[in-house]
């Protein structure tokens, strides 16, 4: 069972089960990496996303901090275990509470968040390493995206989910594919793909609507975690 403390002094609620504790924060020196609410809101106000980036990295100390950076929400290493999303517009904060909601309903499909602030403007959350490439998830787990590709929309079309009638719906996608896409495909495949937790959690979140079927169904936005090399999915804050 999850325990949580309510907010605290400094705006983040803590999930105390985490295996990422503050003592792991403050020995690398993540906790003193925090902006302070102020310069948040400074930096929410700035004009441009390049003004943005300007102000964020006098804030860290490397230009290599930063891992990601999307329209909305800035993504800056914090220690080597745990990164920090940073909303530059509201919708990133809209963003960062869906993605923490999400994290709670799914907890095998997405990163680990540790802590968040109390107006959604940034999270602290487990660092992954994404796929380069197509060809890197291939290699890595033994199948890509024209492959999650076939199995999200089916799981995105069809009324419930089991093996059987996903792999029948799956050939009437496949049948209009290359046969270098379709050719690997069999039952036996399709188990071996939902034999991964993520994969399968995605599946059923897509086909009880309750995430899109859009983001999961590119390789780059799947990867592994550092800590134990699980497979997630990175970006569920839509």
């Amino acid at each position: 069972m999850r325990t949580y403390h309510p907010p605290s002094k400094d705006s983040v609620i803590i999930n105390v089960e985490s295996c990422f504790s503050d003592l792991v924060l403050r020995e690398e020196g993540g906790l003193n990496r925090i902006p302070p609410a102020d310069l948040i809101q400074k930096f929410m106000k700035l004009a441009t996303a390049s003004e943005q980036f300007g102000f964020a990295k006098k804030w860290f100390d490397r230009e290599t901090d930063e891992v990601a950076h999307g329209g909305s929400r800035m993504v800056w290493k914090l220690t080597d275990k745990l990164v920090l999303k940073l909303a530059m517009v509201n919708f990133g904060k809209e963003q960062n509470e869906t993605e923490w909601k999400n994290s709670r309903m799914f907890p095998v499909l997405v990163p680990k968040i540790v802590r968040h602030a109390t107006d959604w403007s940034w999270l602290i959350i487990e660092r992954c390493v994404p796929f380069e490439s197509d060809e890197n998830m291939i290699n890595m787990l033994g199948f890509g995206e024209s492959d999650i590709y076939h199995l999200f929309s089916a799981a995105a079309d069809i009324s419930s989910i089991n093996p059987n009638m996903l792999w029948k719906r799956i050939q009437t996608t496949l049948k209009w594919d290359k046969p270098n896409v379709r050719d690997h495909w069999s039952l036996e495949f399709l188990q071996k793909m939902l034999s991964f937790p993520a994969i399968k959690t995605a599946v059923e979140a897509i086909n009880q609507k309750k995430i899109s079927s859009n983001e999961p169904k590119y390789s780059e936005h799947w990867g592994l975690t550092v800590t134990n090399g699980k497979l997630v999915l990175l970006d569920v804050g839509i």
